[in-house]
């Protein structure tokens, strides 16, 4: 029968990129606490020479309006590819947005939605120049993929700061 070249990211061991969101915690350590999300990312390498899978994890913490921000650049970038996903509301009434009730719902509905976003086509291939960089500086990619990923941008002018006074 014909060959059927399956698709570039999914090899036997599934997709090369996997990503959810998994825990939440309330970050006690600034002046007024927040709660923040965990996403935790594997990606699987495949190294050409010796067809040797390797897999990578690493997690990185973000806050709920982290999230907002980067669902707005994605929904720019990606326009109608985002119609049918829909951001977790904001809930802006909530007397207590640290509770662990509210923590835990507004976890589970960003997973949901990050699910989403981990479906769509073609948005984990962080190598090639479609890529969003927006979703690559949010998962921290460049520091986990090494300089294959290409272009050498300066700094995103985040790091250091804060802590005066």
């Amino acid at each position: 029968g014909p060959k059927v070249r399956g698709a570039l990211d999914s090899g036997p061991g599934g997709p090369a990129f996997v990503s959810s969101v998994r825990m939440a915690r309330v970050n006690q350590y600034e002046q007024s606490p927040f709660a923040e999300y965990e996403v935790v990312c594997r990606m699987r390498l495949v190294t050409n020479k010796v067809q040797k899978e390797s897999n990578i994890k690493w997690c990185v913490w973000h806050r709920f309006s982290e999230f907002e921000e980067l669902d707005k650049a994605l929904r720019k970038q990606l326009g109608w590819q985002m119609s049918n996903i829909s951001f977790p509301p904001k809930n802006s009434l909530t007397f207590n947005k640290l509770s662990l009730d509210f923590i835990e719902t507004r976890r589970a509905n960003l997973d949901a939605y990050w699910q989403q976003i981990m479906a769509l086509d073609r948005i984990a291939e962080f190598h090639k120049h479609h890529a969003s960089e927006q979703l690559k500086v949010f998962l921290d990619i460049p520091n986990h993929m090494g300089n294959g990923a290409g272009g050498a941008g300066g700094g995103d002018g985040r790091s250091g700061g804060g802590g005066r006074g």
